[in-house]
């Protein structure tokens, strides 16, 4: 992808996040008239500007060469999952592996499209297992963040 195509992008996904390029010269620590520059492609974007504008933007850097996500959701997920911690990372994909297989065990019951093996059943149990568990982590730890935002919000007098 030429430079030209990226400064492309990059003007069109700042316009309709409704960013100045005022906003793009503070990420970027230059000024408006540079990054006016940067997208009409006179000036050749260096990689740590455009990893710069693409948190900026809130898109994932594959973004500003093309690649497709298919929806702006999916894209969405990708830069948010791409900001968490490799272990968080990794809790995610794991849950959304169980709420898939979840969904898919579902479909498998509701349409009487087959039979499940004993070794499904025993795998679909466990997954419904791990997620409830997961779940109700989730709420302690949800429960827990809005108990101290109340307290931060109403302090005792």
């Amino acid at each position: 992808m030429k430079n030209d195509d990226i400064a492309k992008i990059m003007r069109e996904t700042r316009k309709q996040k409704g960013l100045t390029q005022g906003d793009i010269a503070n990420v970027l620590d230059k000024t408006p008239s540079t990054v006016s520059d940067i997208e009409r492609g006179k000036i050749q974007i260096s990689a740590s500007d455009l990893f710069k504008i693409a948190n900026a933007l809130n898109k994932p850097i594959e973004y500003f060469f093309g690649e497709s996500y298919e929806t702006e959701e999916i894209q969405d997920l990708v830069f948010i999952i791409r900001k968490q911690s490799r272990e968080s990372q990794q809790k995610i994909i794991e849950q959304t592996k169980m709420l898939l297989s979840l969904t898919a065990f579902q479909q498998i019951v509701t349409n009487k499209e087959r039979e499940l093996s004993d070794q499904e059943l025993n795998d679909t149990v466990n997954y419904i297992i791990r997620y409830a568990d997961e779940i109700e982590a989730i709420y302690k730890t949800t429960s827990e963040l809005k108990k101290n935002i109340k307290e931060a919000l109403n302090p005792q007098k």
